[in-house]
């Protein structure tokens, strides 16, 4: 008997957790209120001279570095000016 009154307190609880008192605080998501953009002109070619296959991008400062995971050459770590994508110099993964 001990675990059905367990049961139905922990339901009781659930449902008196669950009540929703802000639905006055709720805003309906209407698609005309949606305005979208076109970026297709900001979109910049990155030139590869060396096979990518797997990593992670990020910005330091005035760089785009490159962490390639799957490298099949030595170097997996590649610099690359933020501004124009140019390939500046790659780095060994130790």
């Amino acid at each position: 008997m001990k675990p059905f009154t367990f049961i139905s307190l922990f339901v009781l609880i659930a449902m008196i957790g669950c009540n929703n008192e802000n639905q006055s605080q709720v805003k309906s998501f209407d698609l005309e209120d949606v305005k979208s953009i076109s970026v297709e002109h900001l979109i910049k070619e990155i030139p590869l001279d060396f096979l990518v296959r797997f990593g992670d991008f990020m910005l330091t400062d005035d760089y785009l570095v490159f962490n390639d995971q799957a490298s099949i050459n030595e170097k997996g770590i590649h610099l690359f000016d933020k501004n124009t994508f140019e390939f500046i110099t790659s780095t060994e993964i130790h």
